[in-house]
């Protein structure tokens, strides 16, 4: 018999994923929706520091995080002015069979590449929003300042065969996970092992 596929269903925040943090040094995080105008703003003012990139522009974003769209929630970091400084997106879902879980997958991050603080406030907001929803925090890619950033707030480096990762984890639910050898990863599940 053939095993079962299953498709990944679109997400949306609801209200219980909409909630505002407040950060050390002043920053504040809230989500960000539609007309999607102010993470476009930012987008246009940083998007000179990116030589090869998606075009963040409001179209995009409504197309990528709007009602119609796979989903996602976007979230801004607000410093102590109340200037938006960056933003970043993610998605939850469900994973494992056996051992669930919960993923909190960021899905992109922006802002200028040398604002350290405002990269390392989206790195602690990750990771305080991910606690508060899920069980993993994940994220792939990214150029270096980027991953510095997340690594300073506090995420962990792993090196897989199909893409760097970077996790946190709730230490109540780590704890509890199967020893590292009875895990059985191949770079096709580009997920960490827990599809």
């Amino acid at each position: 018999s053939q095993p079962q596929t299953v498709v990944p269903r679109p997400w949306h925040p609801g209200k219980e994923e909409s909630f505002e943090i407040e950060l050390p040094h002043g920053w504040v995080s809230r989500p960000l929706g539609e007309p999607f105008a102010a993470p476009a703003a930012l987008w246009r003012e940083v998007r000179e520091h990116f030589l090869l990139t998606t075009d963040r522009d409001v179209a995009w974003l409504q197309w990528r995080y709007g009602p119609s769209s796979p989903g996602g929630a976007l979230v801004g970091l607000f410093d102590v002015k109340g200037d938006l400084r960056a933003w970043y997106s993610y998605r939850l879902s469900e994973r494992g069979r056996s051992f669930p879980l919960r993923v909190f997958k960021l899905l992109d991050m922006m802002a200028v590449p040398s604002d350290a603080q405002a990269i390392e406030a989206c790195g602690a907001d990750t990771i305080a929003r991910g606690r508060r929803l899920a069980h993993i925090v994940e994220a792939r890619g990214m150029r270096q300042e980027f991953r510095r950033g997340l690594l300073a707030a506090g995420f962990s480096e792993r090196r897989l065969p199909s893409n760097p990762f970077l996790g946190c984890a709730r230490p109540n639910k780590a704890a509890a996970l199967p020893a590292e050898d009875a895990w059985h990863l191949v770079p096709a599940d580009g997920d960490g092992g827990f599809s």
